[in-house]
């Protein structure tokens, strides 16, 4: 678990979690990030203005916000772990609709990972009905 700065600003920790929910989730309206922020629409509309000023974002003519050049740019730079979420992704979704179970991928030690995307079942009340099934090793040759 982090811990929160000494002196949080929270005007900043609210762009940042804007632009964060523009380039994970795509759009955004005024009224939706207030509600989640828990700010006045007024604030909510400035901080997003805010965005859109240094690119962060834009407005397009339904106003609502998007994504703007500097988190497309972003998107497009795959870092490792971005690299290795575009690969295993569509496995994990596969392997969830497979086996109807969920699909986890464990952390080497604690806090030395980011989550790739949470993978979960479609029925949630089947999501203990069945032990974790976890891979053993490769099956012995019968060839010695």
């Amino acid at each position: 678990m982090k811990t929160p700065p000494t002196y949080a600003i929270a005007s900043i920790d609210h762009a940042l979690r804007l632009a964060t929910m523009l380039q994970l989730e795509g759009s955004l309206r005024v009224a939706e990030a207030a509600e989640r922020l828990g700010v006045a629409q007024s604030t909510a509309n400035r901080l997003l203005q805010m965005l859109v000023y240094r690119d962060f974002a834009v407005q397009d003519e339904t106003r609502v916000y998007r994504a703007g050049p500097v988190l497309e740019l972003a998107a497009h730079s795959l870092s490792r772990t971005a690299l290795l979420r575009s690969v295993a992704l569509p496995h994990m979704r596969g392997l969830i609709d497979a086996v109807e179970e969920s699909s986890l991928r464990p952390r080497p030690a604690p806090g030395s990972g980011r989550d790739i995307e949470p993978g979960g079942r479609r029925d949630p009340s089947r999501a203990h009905a069945r032990p974790p099934v976890t891979p053993g090793p490769p099956p012995a040759s019968e060839e010695q």
